[in-house]
């Protein structure tokens, strides 16, 4: 695994070196989206944002591991993380990009949901999936900040117009990962909620 890391960083400083794919590089590493890439079942590189998001201290500590390993042991609908996470790569090259729900698990052990696309990338004579993560929760905040906006005098949004809305974006939200996602957000104080609405934790009905 360590040879592919520096074989790929290698050819990554080769195409700089020559002029080629210089804006690919600087938007993935500038990205504000964990952006990743795994050849074959092995991340080879990843930018800042993936670090970040996953609290590593390093991008090498975070590149020794499989893509199941940043997650919990069991996804919401009971299937090995492991193994869901073999389909769902096999998906990706078959059909060429794959947009799926995840659960992902940071360093310190907490879990917390994403919005995964991956996309096959032709790399000489191998195809290579390019990885763009990004936070399902922030997605939340997003649309409860928006409707409080246009209703200041609500306390907050219906569970089920919510869920509605994310799943515009997001048609594998289930139930059981639409919980998981308020349960998770109401646990970190970014959203407060009662039996049937919710709402951002600072929100003040006006």
């Amino acid at each position: 695994m360590r040879h592919q890391v520096q074989s790929l960083q290698a050819q990554l400083a080769q195409y700089r070196d020559e002029g080629g794919l210089p804006n690919y590089r600087e938007l993935f590493e500038r990205s504000a989206d964990a952006n990743l890439i795994i050849d074959g079942d092995t991340f080879v590189d990843c930018n800042e944002a993936t670090v970040k998001m996953h609290r590593y201290d390093t991008r090498e500590e975070l590149l020794q591991s499989h893509p199941s390993e940043l997650s919990p042991e069991y996804q919401p609908d009971g299937r090995l993380s492991y193994e869901k996470a073999n389909d769902m790569m096999a998906i990706a090259f078959a059909q060429g990009s794959h947009r799926f729900e995840w659960m992902h698990q940071r360093a310190d052990g907490e879990v917390f949901p994403v919005e995964v696309l991956l996309t096959s990338v032709p790399d000489g004579d191998r195809v290579v999936l390019h990885v763009v993560w990004r936070e399902i929760t922030e997605r939340m905040a997003v649309a409860l900040e928006a409707y409080q906006r246009a209703h200041p005098l609500r306390q907050g949004m219906s569970r089920e117009e919510l869920r509605s809305r994310l799943q515009e974006r997001l048609p594998g939200l289930g139930g059981r990962l639409f919980n998981q996602v308020i349960a998770l957000a109401v646990h970190q104080g970014a959203v407060a909620q009662n039996e049937t609405s919710v709402w951002t934790g600072g929100h003040v009905v006006r």
